[in-house]
């Protein structure tokens, strides 16, 4: 029978696991998009398995920071991290799905009115999906505001990790909604996202040192 610690060091585990893959990934298929050296199938693949493991690694943090006591705080942040990854799963299923499958309709080029509803109908759908990343946006600095903060409220050594999470994730909402439908690129401002798989990092090595740690009393 598994122990509710015992259940609580594998959850974190999977969670510093996890949350090390995804910005692997991340890293990965935003190169191969640049280079293209691999085919499209392959690379969206291996993308459409980023937001389960943005899911799976913030459920790990939650049960990391759970062993100091639950709060709405943590609650708020745990459901934000799903919503999040659920999105960016969305983004990035539809994005792929306009890309490489929806051109497969283009009309004759002769055909211009048909050709004009084409265009429509594609913009259509890269709006939409602009609209749920800017959700994903949302939910994911939500979530790492408020992790953050649990961080900094709970663990000495993790006032430096706690602030930079939650600089990042203000930053990232206040870029978003001033330059909203546009992304903070486009105008000239800092993505925050990578800085995002940044702090993930520095958590998942925070989580890794602790592990040992887990159920003593002692900070």
């Amino acid at each position: 029978m598994t122990t509710s610690i015992e259940l609580t060091k594998r959850w974190v585990l999977l969670g510093i696991i996890f949350g090390i893959l995804a910005n692997a990934v991340f890293i990965s298929i935003s190169i191969q998009m640049e280079e293209g050296a691999l085919p499209p199938k392959f690379i969206y693949s291996l993308a459409w398995s980023f937001g389960p493991m943005v899911i799976v690694a913030g459920m790990g943090l939650y049960h990391f920071l759970l062993t100091r006591g639950e709060s709405v705080r943590l609650q708020l942040a745990k459901m934000f991290m799903v919503f999040g990854g659920v999105c960016v799963t969305i983004v990035i299923t539809v994005r792929g799905v306009a890309l490489y499958e929806f051109p497969g309709f283009k009309p004759e080029a002769t055909d211009r009115a048909a050709i004009g509803a084409w265009n429509h109908a594609y913009k259509a759908i890269m709006l939409t999906q602009r609209g749920v990343e800017l959700a994903w946006g949302i939910f994911i600095y939500m979530a790492v505001i408020l992790f953050a903060s649990a961080i900094f409220a709970h663990r000495t050594s993790g006032k430096i990790i706690g602030t930079f999470g939650m600089t990042i994730g203000l930053l990232g909402l206040f870029f978003d909604f001033i330059i909203w439908p546009a992304d903070p690129e486009s105008a000239g401002l800092v993505n925050m996202g990578p800085f995002v798989g940044f702090w993930f990092i520095a958590v998942a090595i925070m989580m890794a040192v602790q592990y040992k740690k887990l159920g003593s009393t002692s900070e």
